[in-house]
């Protein structure tokens, strides 16, 4: 008996595979966060925010184990949350680049891995052909 390699097995293990990498990668995001946020205190409202977008990317990853869709979502909602605040973080606040620090560049990088662990499962795969049909 040999084992039998299916398209829907392999789909599979590429979703658990970018969906534990996304993981990592936003709870190392969120380690370095609780280490950042040692430092900068809840005076005003300006740190709680900025504390908030330097803790909370693991915690709604975690939001995958009651709904992948939901996660992938949040966290999109989640990367514009941040880089608004990163450009009200200026004297005067300006426009810039969501992608000017390490911090967003993970964040971006961890969202994009649980995007693609979202694509690649069977239900959406078999509801994007039967509305290709």
């Amino acid at each position: 008996m040999g084992v039998r390699i299916t398209i829907t097995g392999i789909r599979t293990t590429f979703a658990t595979c970018f969906l534990l990498a996304g993981g990592a990668l936003l709870a190392l995001e969120t380690f370095f966060g609780f280490i950042a946020m040692l430092g900068i205190g809840f005076d005003t409202f300006r740190d709680v925010a900025l504390v908030l977008c330097l803790t909370l990317a693991f915690p709604i990853f975690l939001l995958c184990i009651r709904s992948l869709r939901l996660a992938v979502w949040a966290l999109w909602i989640f990367f514009i949350a941040q880089w608004l605040n990163a450009c009200s973080l200026g004297t005067p606040p300006r426009f810039i680049s969501p992608f000017d620090w390490w911090h967003d560049d993970v964040l971006f990088l961890g969202i994009v891995l649980v995007h693609i662990a979202y694509v690649t499962q069977h239900d959406v795969v078999k509801k994007l052909y039967t509305m290709a049909d």
